[in-house]
């Protein structure tokens, strides 16, 4: 039996009916040099029942369910893998879509490009998929080059140039990349960063033509839950500990580092506004075996707003904190939306 060109890895939870909409854009590509691999993480709707029952005429799409802890799309995506026949792969999410020649470009540009690992293409967010957005508009388009020079800075600093779901993957080069099963947070980055660290050869997509559209304003991706919750923490400090430790082995960790501590501190302003003293106590402790005292001490500053303001002053007090201590930037729309809230329940 042939195997395909491509193989399409898309985890699902409890979303049947956006994933139903996924699979028909398979139904109508212009290449049907590919199969596609769904594999549940455990629905507790009709989810299971919904796909098996679509799949019943595609013989080129698979239906698996996760039989095995932990739970979670990368213990799915890596299950997916293990089933995948393709030269190549890619990692989708199950509440998007993808234009009619998705499999075509996307092949056709690794096979001309035998020299790159990896390619990103060009996506943009949608609302309504009745009326999907056709005009190019490069300052919301996700995936495409807008000059970056150093893509492990980019993503170092928490501007991700693109996501898993931009990328096809040559699969001969990732063989030995599973996804880190002890994520639970900021899983793209945890499977981005260490091909970058590994050397994989990439390159942008040059074209002002989308092939992926990721669904924004709903709450249908379930395959996560509260941002910070315990779990959810301890994998954070797991999973920036080990960036940290990849790092170390580098000749430029000094530049790095400082680079990463804008994500680092990202990441600390959300502890912040959970308001968990225990959560950022053990993060800070974490990061004092990499940073120096000073900024240690600029993250302990932080958070004695936490201890010592009063409710209704407190988001005020923290965004201070932060701006004062490392000139963090206005534009972070959570802390704004966080301050207007605080602000409009009292």
């Amino acid at each position: 039996m042939k195997c395909p060109l491509l193989s399409v890895i898309i985890p699902c939870y409890n979303n049947g009916k956006y994933l139903l909409k996924m699979i028909d854009c398979f139904r109508h590509q212009t290449s049907d040099d590919w199969e596609l691999i769904v594999v549940d993480d455990g629905s507790t709707d009709d989810t299971p029942q919904v796909v098996e029952n679509t799949f019943c005429d595609l013989p080129n799409a698979y239906f698996y369910r996760r039989d095995r802890l932990p739970k979670g799309s990368v213990v799915c995506r890596n299950i997916g893998f293990e089933h995948a026949k393709g030269k190549y792969v890619c990692h989708l999410d199950a509440d998007d879509l993808v234009s009619n020649n998705f499999v075509e470009r996307r092949v056709a540009f690794m096979e001309n490009n035998l020299a790159i690992d990896y390619a990103s293409f060009p996506a943009i967010p949608f609302r309504d998929e009745q009326h999907l957005p056709t005009k190019f508009d490069r300052h919301i388009s996700f995936g495409i080059d807008k000059g970056y020079n150093d893509v492990l800075e980019s993503f170092l600093r928490e501007d991700y140039c693109f996501s898993v779901w931009n990328n096809i993957y040559r699969r001969d080069s990732i063989l030995d990349m599973n996804w880190d099963e002890n994520v639970k947070i900021y899983t793209d980055f945890s499977f981005i960063v260490p091909g970058i660290l590994k050397g994989l050869k990439h390159a942008f997509y040059q074209s002002k033509e989308y092939d992926y559209y990721y669904r924004v304003g709903h709450s249908s991706n379930v395959m996560t839950s509260s941002f910070v919750s315990e779990d959810k923490h301890k994998s954070s400090i797991y999973l920036f500990s080990k960036t940290l430790d990849s790092l170390t082995n580098r000749d430029d960790f000094g530049i790095r580092k400082e680079q990463y501590l804008q994500f680092v501190t990202s990441h600390f302003a959300r502890l912040l506004f959970y308001g968990n003293i225990s959560y950022l106590e053990q993060y800070v402790d974490m990061l004092s075996a990499y940073y120096d005292k000073l900024v240690i001490s600029k993250f302990r500053n932080c958070y004695k707003a936490l201890r010592h303001s009063k409710t209704r002053l407190k988001i005020i007090h923290i965004y201070a904190s932060l701006y004062i201590n490392f000139k963090y930037p206005i534009y972070r729309t959570y802390l704004i939306h966080s301050l207007i809230k605080a602000i409009i329940r009292k």
